[in-house]
């Protein structure tokens, strides 16, 4: 990798979602670039935007609790292959 990207974000959903990538097996950048990937793979968002945010954040707690029961990933790559499959 050999792009550097800085971005602002609320610092109390910045700190929940680097727990969620850790209970995941991953950190912050690798998450980004997978995000970064699904994006350019689905040539869109890989969600659906929504102002709904008690659907959204039922959405969200389903995924995170599936993805708790995987056995997360040893390195960027293994996490990045997944992603694109």
């Amino acid at each position: 990798m050999d792009t550097k990207v800085n971005f602002r974000t609320n610092k109390k959903i910045l700190a929940r979602a680097d727990k969620v990538f850790k209970s995941m097996g991953m950190d912050r950048s690798t998450a980004l670039n997978i995000f970064l990937a699904r994006v350019e793979a689905e040539e869109g968002l890989p969600f659906k935007p929504t102002a709904n945010h008690k659907m959204l954040r039922a959405k969200w707690d389903k995924e995170v609790a599936a993805a708790k029961k995987t056995r997360g990933y040893k390195t960027a790559e293994e996490a990045m292959r997944a992603a694109l499959r």
